[in-house]
């Protein structure tokens, strides 16, 4: 009885996708739009030494900016 309730219970969970996280439809650039505001570009990162800052500075990062300004 218990493992049904379980069951049932588990089976009430949604999954999410990154539209229900973020509350909004995805924005996917294309790689030229990201060469056209990063390559040769000075950029700057704010919150650079969170988790989403310091990803964002690996990915800018290999997209040649002239200069990348990191600030926390």
């Amino acid at each position: 009885m218990k493992d049904r309730i379980i069951k049932d219970e588990l089976s009430k969970i949604k999954n999410f996708t990154v539209e229900d996280v973020l509350g909004r439809d995805e924005i996917v650039l294309s790689d030229s739009v990201l060469l056209s505001t990063t390559v040769n570009k000075s950029v700057l990162i704010t919150g650079a030494a969170g988790s989403i800052g310091s990803e964002l500075f690996r990915q800018i990062l290999n997209l040649q900016p002239r200069v990348l300004i990191l600030v926390d």
